[in-house]
């Protein structure tokens, strides 16, 4: 009898064993595959074409380590082999730690497609493959033949309650707080832990748990000497730059920057932000719109010309943050920002704007399909004031590529009367007027200093949009697609 107790006893103790196994090799799985976008971002973007590449070829890994591990436990059935396999995942995952930046740098000249799969390959498909093997091997662990129904309900109920445990701590503490390289790090070590405790060994345990303290003071430092500020929020991998005395504000990759120092004398900053300018040679402003905040610089250079209050809006606040603390930008009663996603600030706002700035860019060179449609526009049109100007950056990015920017000059002439492009930005008008008119009507106000070199730089290449029969709508907006295959030309 004591015997047969004993043996319970066992059985319990093992049985709960297994069941956390499950729960935390669930939990990894889903840390580890909301990681990847951000691994990965910062080098190839984070457009629905690289979402689906790796949400893909996460479940391709998955589906075979199914495979292999259900294979495996009818051949072979080993308490053992379990723990060691869940320990080689954790060294893989520590190796990708030590090596993903490098990696993912020297392959970040590749085209989108090409680079993330061959990045999920050699950094996910691994330890993905092995983790997913636990499940099928874990129900041959515990079950008979007549409960195995039971004990497969048990094991995938359990795997998935540690996938969304996984998916919560990611999504609202991990990646807020503590960012993607420690959240690596964070995963090697909990899997290292787990494998020790299912081999039972004193030896390695004590190893473990001495990695686990001291890998905190392994962390490396940032390796590019010109990055002067680093972090993550919610949306963004953001990034501030310095060349001597100018700061850059990157978002999620390497292509371009968002924001740049304003120039103190001048009051521009040499890039397209300073032709946002133009409308108020023409436009006596109260009140203006700027969508895509960013760190300020339409914002602030509106507010040098114009005494208009001015709204914000920037889905981000730590970009605002960035923007308070290296690019002067000064908020007040009359110069807010509003953190929410500009579409949804639009469809609630019942304010009418004389000027409206469109900078809606998730990260060059992709704009957010939402923020390029008919409908979108149509809400702009709305809060427009009859007098008023649109001034929209627009994707132009990619010398004579003509369907990607065909599709979105098309879908704002569908909604407004006058679009008229220039090489830096499309100015909108709810009321009819021309190039030629518009271009008398800045002649006339004789600008002088500052303005005058943004309206020379404006009137360049001034020119009417005609209609054009492409658009994006809510319902078929292509925009990622377009702008992969414009970047491949």
């Amino acid at each position: 009898m004591p015997f047969e107790r004993f043996g319970r006893h066992m059985k319990a103790k093992k049985g709960f064993l297994y069941y956390t196994t499950c729960f935390i090799t669930g939990f990894a799985i889903l840390v580890f595959e909301l990681l990847s976008f951000r691994m990965l971002a910062p080098y190839f973007g984070n457009s629905s074409i690289v979402i689906g590449t790796i949400i893909n070829s996460i479940l391709l890994a998955l589906a075979i380590g199914y495979y292999l591990g259900g294979s495996i436990a009818d051949r072979k059935k080993s308490h053992d082999l379990i723990y060691q396999v869940i320990l080689v995942s954790a060294v893989y995952i520590f190796l990708v730690y030590l090596t993903y930046p490098l990696f993912l740098k020297s392959i970040a000249g590749m085209p989108v497609i090409a680079g993330s799969l061959l990045a999920i390959v050699v950094l996910f498909f691994p330890p993905m493959i092995l983790l997913s093997f636990v499940p099928p091997y874990l129900i041959k662990l515990i079950s008979s033949k007549d409960d195995i129904g039971i004990s497969s309900g048990k094991i995938f109920s359990l795997s998935t309650l540690g996938s969304i445990m996984g998916g919560v701590f990611t999504t609202f503490f991990l990646i807020p707080f503590i960012g993607t390289k420690i959240s690596v790090l964070v995963s090697a070590i909990i899997l290292l832990l787990l494998g020790v405790a299912g081999l039972h060994s004193g030896r390695l345990l004590s190893l473990a748990v001495a990695f686990a303290l001291l890998s905190p003071f392994a962390f490396s430092a940032r390796s590019e000497s010109k990055i002067i500020y680093q972090d993550e929020s919610v949306y963004n991998i953001i990034a501030v730059e310095q060349d001597e005395d100018i700061f850059y504000l990157k978002l999620n990759d390497n292509i371009g920057h968002h924001s740049v120092t304003i120039n103190d004398k001048t009051l521009l900053t040499g890039t397209y932000t300073d032709m946002h300018l133009l409308p108020y040679l023409f436009v006596d402003a109260k009140k203006v719109l700027v969508l895509g905040n960013g760190a300020g610089n339409i914002m602030m250079q509106v507010a040098a010309f114009s005494q208009a209050a001015i709204d914000g809006v920037e889905i981000d606040s730590e970009i605002t943050r960035v923007g308070e603390a290296y690019f002067g930008l000064a908020l007040d009663e009359t110069h807010r920002v509003h953190h929410e996603d500009a579409r949804v600030f639009l469809q609630k706002s019942k304010e009418k704007y004389d000027v409206i700035h469109v900078d809606l860019f998730a990260g060059n060179p992709y704009i957010p399909f939402h923020l390029a449609t008919i409908e979108f526009f149509q809400l702009m049109y709305d809060r427009l004031a009859d007098d008023g100007a649109l001034v929209v950056n627009y994707p132009r990015f990619i010398e004579n590529d003509e369907q990607l920017s065909g599709y979105y000059l098309g879908t704002v002439k569908k909604v407004f009367p006058s679009v008229i492009a220039s090489d830096e930005a499309l100015y909108v008008f709810k009321k009819e007027i021309s190039a030629a008119e518009l271009r008398k009507v800045i002649g006339a106000e004789k600008p002088i200093g500052t303005m005058f070199i943004v309206a020379r730089d404006a009137l360049r290449k001034f020119r009417d949009v005609e209609p054009i029969p492409l658009s994006f709508s809510d319902d078929l907006a292509p925009v990622e697609m377009l702008t992969y295959q414009a970047l491949k030309r």
